[in-house]
């Protein structure tokens, strides 16, 4: 419900009345106007104070001590809440503009335009030990060479791999991520008996990254490449697989660490289709049938603001797309959590 209503007023029923009569404290023998002030100014000189009636006071006035009592109440509950239900506001928004509709638990308080917060300020206990908090309403955006998968139509993996690499000054192009022999490409294939095998996509790059039919990989297989690429004296590989993306921004995002992410296409929906499975041919799987989720997506983690995560997507034409909170998460889970980020070792 609103705290800050309409007043209503409610009028004596006989506005005939007088002040005299509703007080009863003047008799029938003081009936002089000078009398009545003699009267007033004898009882304004013991008390102290000018007594006024509702009667006596016009209705601006009584209205505006209203509003100036309702207005105390409001800003007292807000304070009162800003503890708990508002902590997540951003301190620039209560210092930069006045607050509308501020929601506190199922109620809603109407603040005026003229009601500003400058001197709102945080402070914290000095016993309290200092951590690091992933703000989802604050804007984080990581620079990095952005690259298109105009080439590659199924190479996303490597061309969002080109660009985390660029972001630390290692130019490499996608093709050559398979083609120096970083990450083996492997198709997929029918044996004598029909049956379909191909590469685990945690090991190889299953088919051609230059060509419609070819499929991707998955995070193992991508660490594994830069583990080869990157100098190990200056970065660390680290896969972030199983980790949820709030962990990711706090731990990577707000330290200016873009992430490899696998999601889906432009976040379109994520589905199987029975082709597209195969046996694995070697490795600790061989023997297991693998199905391959059409949709799969790769791209590069920069940022993220109060609605959406930012990325460089390789299938759009500029950096910094934005895709909505709840489904970059749900697709982030869909398909399994895939991550990976170069580390900048710490200088001796």
């Amino acid at each position: 419900m609103d705290i800050v209503g309409d007043i209503q007023e409610e009028k004596p029923e006989n506005s005939s009345i007088t002040a005299n009569d509703a007080d009863g404290t003047h008799n029938d023998e003081d009936t002089s106007s000078e009398n009545e002030n003699g009267t007033a100014n004898e009882a304004e000189q013991e008390s102290g104070e000018t007594a006024e009636t509702d009667e006596n006071v016009p209705d601006s006035k009584i209205k505006k001590k209203k509003a100036a009592l309702i207005t105390a109440a409001v800003v007292m509950t807000f304070l009162a809440a800003m503890g708990s239900e508002m902590g997540r506001l951003r301190y620039n928004e209560l210092h930069s503009s006045s607050l509308k509709d501020i929601t506190v638990g199922s109620g809603v308080l109407m603040a005026w335009n003229q009601l500003t917060f400058d001197s709102v300020t945080t402070t914290s206990s000095e016993d309290e030990e200092e951590e690091t908090v992933f703000d989802p309403d604050a804007e984080v955006v990581i620079k990095v060479p952005f690259y298109s998968q105009k080439d590659y139509p199924t190479g996303c993996e490597l061309v969002s791999t080109s660009m985390l690499l660029a972001k630390y000054g290692i130019r490499i192009k996608a093709d050559e991520i398979v083609t120096k022999g970083y990450l083996k490409a492997k198709k997929v294939y029918l044996d004598a008996r029909a049956d379909p095998y191909g590469p685990d996509p945690n090991m190889y790059f299953v088919g051609e990254p230059t060509e419609d039919d070819g499929y991707g990989c998955y995070s193992g297989a991508i660490v594994s490449a830069l583990k080869k690429i990157v100098p190990k004296d200056k970065y660390k590989v680290v896969d972030l697989t199983g980790q949820e993306l709030d962990d990711i921004c706090r731990e990577y995002i707000d330290k200016g660490i873009p992430v490899l992410y696998w999601g889906s296409l432009q976040m379109q929906p994520l589905y199987y289709d029975v082709v597209n499975h195969w046996y694995i041919e070697s490795g600790k799987r061989k023997g297991e049938e693998f199905r391959w989720i059409s949709n799969e997506h790769c791209m590069v983690l920069v940022g993220y603001n109060r609605d959406n995560y930012i990325f460089n997507d390789p299938s759009v034409d500029k950096a910094c797309a934005e895709y909505i909170r709840p489904i970059v998460e749900k697709r982030f889970i869909e398909l399994g959590r895939m991550a990976v980020a170069i580390v900048p070792k710490e200088s001796k």
